[in-house]
């Protein structure tokens, strides 16, 4: 028998509390995310401000977040040795969401040599819009991590969680390609273009990584809590 099948079926009131405040906080980076694709499709400085002020305000929303959970799980809400693994996911999901908000604020700073922009670093920027987007699926699977824990769905929890790993390995391989098609076109893209180009594609890897190992500590946190 596996250590899934021997984990109990019942969640304590602060548990299940726990994960529910992870669940609104991964759903704040869902939601940054989303604004930071509409961010980078805009052209108009006032609508990039604008959504930029957006994300910034769901930043220090996550903050208050992780504040208040960081209080809950010290003020003996949680068992010592669970705390530890609470706090890890907590600060990788916040970490999430500070990377969203660095991807928004790089945007915004794009407008100050938009007169650089050729006609192939403008067909990456289409490109790295659907990297956005496939990035956002992985957080729409950590979301389904939470709910799955928290209705006890432990075979489908574990499940979900191979395909976070599935989905880093193929945001791997756009990221390699991605990078690829920018060095191959360095004499199209002038400075400081190339590098912030090549910047937000790591950066958005970035994003990816974190959502693998949130998810790999959430079925850590998970199998410690009934193990």
């Amino acid at each position: 028998m596996g250590i899934i099948d021997k984990i109990k079926n019942l969640l304590s009131t602060n548990e299940k509390l726990m994960l529910e405040n992870i669940k609104t906080h991964i759903q704040l980076c869902i939601d940054a995310m989303d604004l930071l694709i509409k961010q980078v499709t805009e052209e108009a400085e006032e609508a990039k401000e604008r959504l930029r002020r957006r994300i910034e305000n769901i930043e220090k929303e996550g903050d208050r977040l992780v504040s208040s959970q960081t209080k809950m799980i010290m003020g003996g809400a949680i068992m010592v040795p669970l705390q530890n693994h609470l706090v890890k996911l907590i600060d990788i999901i916040d970490n999430i969401l500070d990377t969203i908000h660095f991807l928004s604020g790089e945007d915004y700073r794009r407008l100050y040599f938009k007169r650089l922009r050729s006609s192939k670093a403008r067909e990456i920027e289409q490109e790295i819009i659907e990297y956005l987007k496939f990035t956002r699926s992985g957080l729409d699977k950590l979301l389904e991590m939470i709910d799955l824990a928290i209705s006890n769905q432990w075979n489908q929890l574990v499940e979900s969680s191979n395909k976070i790993e599935e989905f880093e390995e193929e945001g791997d391989d756009k990221k390699h390609q991605m990078i690829e098609n920018i060095y191959r076109n360095w004499d199209k893209i002038r400075e400081p273009y190339f590098s912030y180009l090549t910047q937000y594609v790591y950066m958005i890897d970035e994003i990816q990584d974190l959502s693998e190992d949130a998810a790999n500590m959430i079925l850590i946190t998970i199998q410690y809590m009934h193990g």
